[in-house]
Protein backbone atom coordinates (compact mmCIF):
# COMPACT_ATOMS: atom_id res chain seq x y z
CA UNK A 1 0.00 0.00 0.00
CA UNK A 2 1.41 3.56 -0.66
CA UNK A 3 2.31 5.57 1.53
CA UNK A 4 1.33 9.28 -0.33
CA UNK A 5 5.47 9.72 -0.10
CA UNK A 6 6.90 11.02 -3.21
CA UNK A 7 9.90 11.00 -4.97
CA UNK A 8 12.34 12.82 -3.96
CA UNK A 9 13.31 15.56 -6.67
CA UNK A 10 16.02 18.53 -6.70
CA UNK A 11 12.96 20.96 -5.74
CA UNK A 12 11.92 18.98 -2.78
CA UNK A 13 15.56 18.57 -1.57
CA UNK A 14 16.23 22.49 -1.95
CA UNK A 15 11.98 22.64 0.08
CA UNK A 16 13.60 20.78 2.63
CA UNK A 17 17.22 22.66 2.86
CA UNK A 18 15.63 25.42 3.58
CA UNK A 19 13.16 24.30 5.79
CA UNK A 20 16.04 22.17 7.74
CA UNK A 21 18.23 26.17 7.82
CA UNK A 22 15.53 27.87 9.31
CA UNK A 23 15.45 25.19 12.20
CA UNK A 24 11.84 22.86 11.74
CA UNK A 25 12.66 19.86 12.51
CA UNK A 26 13.51 16.56 10.34
CA UNK A 27 10.35 15.07 10.88
CA UNK A 28 8.34 17.92 9.89
CA UNK A 29 10.29 18.77 7.34
CA UNK A 30 10.40 15.88 5.61
CA UNK A 31 6.22 15.58 5.96
CA UNK A 32 5.91 19.22 4.01
CA UNK A 33 7.74 18.29 1.49
CA UNK A 34 6.31 14.90 0.61
CA UNK A 35 9.50 12.72 1.19
CA UNK A 36 10.23 10.22 3.86
CA UNK A 37 12.76 10.58 6.90
CA UNK A 38 15.35 8.66 5.57
CA UNK A 39 15.74 11.17 2.24
CA UNK A 40 15.44 13.92 4.41
CA UNK A 41 18.52 13.05 6.10
CA UNK A 42 20.32 11.44 3.18
CA UNK A 43 19.74 15.74 2.09
CA UNK A 44 20.72 17.14 5.32
CA UNK A 45 23.80 15.31 5.49
CA UNK A 46 24.94 15.70 1.25
CA UNK A 47 24.48 11.99 0.51
CA UNK A 48 21.78 13.53 -2.27
CA UNK A 49 21.84 16.64 -4.13
CA UNK A 50 24.86 18.15 -1.63
CA UNK A 51 24.86 20.33 -5.48
CA UNK A 52 21.47 21.86 -4.32
CA UNK A 53 20.92 25.06 -2.89
CA UNK A 54 18.26 25.76 -0.56
CA UNK A 55 15.24 27.74 -1.90
CA UNK A 56 14.75 30.77 -1.90
CA UNK A 57 12.36 32.64 0.57
CA UNK A 58 9.85 33.26 -2.43
CA UNK A 59 9.81 29.95 -3.63
CA UNK A 60 9.52 28.60 -0.03
CA UNK A 61 6.75 30.36 0.89
CA UNK A 62 4.56 29.86 -2.87
CA UNK A 63 5.43 25.89 -1.81
CA UNK A 64 4.18 26.36 1.68
CA UNK A 65 0.98 28.22 0.57
CA UNK A 66 0.32 25.44 -2.20
CA UNK A 67 0.65 22.76 0.55
CA UNK A 68 -1.39 24.20 3.03
CA UNK A 69 -4.26 25.10 0.68
CA UNK A 70 -3.88 20.98 -0.32
CA UNK A 71 -3.58 19.56 3.61
CA UNK A 72 -7.21 21.55 4.18
CA UNK A 73 -8.91 20.21 0.92
CA UNK A 74 -7.91 16.54 2.88
CA UNK A 75 -8.80 17.82 6.05
CA UNK A 76 -11.70 19.28 4.67
CA UNK A 77 -12.87 15.53 2.90
CA UNK A 78 -12.08 13.83 6.29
Amino acid sequence: MARGLGQLTAEKAAILKALLERGFAQDVAAWLAGVNGGRANDVRHGRRFAHIAPAPDGILKAYLQKNVQRFALLVAAA
